[in-house]
Formats: structure tokens, sequence, C-alpha cells
């Protein structure tokens, strides 16, 4: 999978579609990325690939973190006045909501690795149409913030298996969902309580590009702190609750 994600990765890139510099608004500044611009945009795609499936571990979440992205998508590349790409991700968006009629819970249909890791490919994919080349610091932070919960769960997976000296693509089921399944919550429950998580960075990215004020750039990292003491919060009550939990009798 990787080999191939990499592969299709290194295309999108060599045909241009590349973050070469990035404009810091307060203070004039252009950072120029040079040869390290091919190396990020073929991190991001396949980072954000298999973040979307990694969160694809109950009914209904990869695809509703998926059209929150895209419908957020649609709305900022409508407001910088980029309509081909918002009509690209509105069209995502309207099938990814077809598609969740037959997959919430319980979910009639699933889309497989195959399904979640095109849309990741997909979702990472469509700000480089619109940004390539030297990009501002909302173009930088929208794939991100748009994309910020699989983002912080990849992550999290990623610093919890080098800590336990596993291996970053061995599964285990410490995933958000996996936790929240553990701690009582129904499939109904958990995804209410991560997509309202998810609206919060897009809604402040919403703003931030209809308002044209940096200053919202807060806006935006207070969502990333929002979003980086739950998952720092669920992790300390799961393992107190594993901690705390009686273990089984063994039998005699």
């Amino acid at each position: 999978k990787f080999v191939v994600q990499f592969a299709a990765a290194a295309v999108l890139a060599l045909m241009g579609y590349t973050i070469t510099a990035v404009q810091l608004p307060w203070f004039d500044v252009t950072i120029n990325l040079g040869a390290g611009a091919y190396v990020i945009t073929i991190l991001w795609l396949a980072g954000a690939s298999n973040a979307i499936n990694f969160i694809d571990g109950i009914d209904g979440l990869a695809g509703g973190i998926s059209a929150i992205a895209a419908l957020a998508y649609g709305i900022v590349f409508f407001i910088i006045g980029s309509s081909t790409s918002a009509l690209i991700a509105l069209a995502l968006f309207g099938a990814l909501i077809a598609f969740l009629l037959f997959n919430r819970p319980p979910a009639k249909i699933i889309m497989g690795d195959c399904g979640a890791i095109y849309l990741g490919f997909f979702l990472g994919s469509l700000p480089l149409l619109e940004h390539s080349g030297t990009a501002t610091l909302l173009g930088i932070l929208i794939p991100f913030s748009l994309l910020l919960f699989p983002v912080m769960d990849t992550l999290t997976a990623i610093l919890r298996r080098l800590r336990g000296r596993r291996s970053i693509v061995k599964p285990d089921r410490e995933h958000t969902h996996h936790k929240l399944l553990d701690l009582g919550f129904s499939q109904r429950q958990i995804l209410a309580l991560i997509y309202s998580l998810e609206l919060l960075p897009c809604a402040a990215v919403i703003l931030w590009a209809a308002t044209g004020n940096d200053n919202f750039f807060w806006l935006v990292i207070t969502s990333w702190i929002i979003m980086a003491a739950f998952f720092l919060v669920l992790d300390v009550v799961y393992h107190r609750r594993e901690r705390t939990q009686p273990k089984p009798a063994k039998e005699s």
C-alpha cells in the first residue's frame, strides 16, 4: 500500500502540484521550501491517505469526517473564488452523503481500505489544486485544519507505537473510537462527539477565509488546542480505567 501511495503522490508532485513557498502575513517573509517541497507533498498525501483509513473503524466515521471536510473545502473555495475546486469538493460531499445513508450504524455497506485511502488522497490533493506555488498561511493551514481529527488520531497512533517499540503500521485497538467504545459510548454517540469536534476547526477556517482577517489564525490554533486537549483527556481517562478495572479471577 505504501509503495502505491508514495508513487501516486510522487506523480502529483512531479506534475507541479506542490507548495514551493509560504508567505507569513505578519512579518512580510516568504519561506522557500526548495526541493523539500516534493518531500513534504509526498509525505502529506501518503499521510492523509492513511489518516482516513486509520479512523475507518466504526460505521459512518470515515465517511462522515470526509463529508464534513469536503463541505468545508467547498465553502472555503467558493469564498476565495475557486469555483472549479469548490464544485469538485461539493460533488464529493454529495456522493458521501448518499453513501452515509447506507453506511450509518448499523451499516448496510462499507467502503473498505480502497475507499478510505482514496478519500484521504482526494482530500489531501484538493488544496494543492488551488495553492500550488507560493501559499499563504491560510492555504497551508486549510488541509491540516479540515482533516484535524484524522491527522491527530494518526499522529497519536504513531507515537504510541514508537513508544511501545512496535511497528508504526502494526494495528492496535487504541484509536479514539476504540477507546470511546471501551468506555461505554455507543457508535451513534461516538459519531456525534467526533463530528462535533471536527466541526470546530472547519468553522474556524471558514471564518478566516470569509473575513480575510489573519487574526483568525488564533481561532484556528485554539481549535487545534481543544482537539489536542480532547485526545489528552481521553487517553488519561482510558488508561486510568484500564489500571483500576478489576482483572478476571484465575480459574483454580
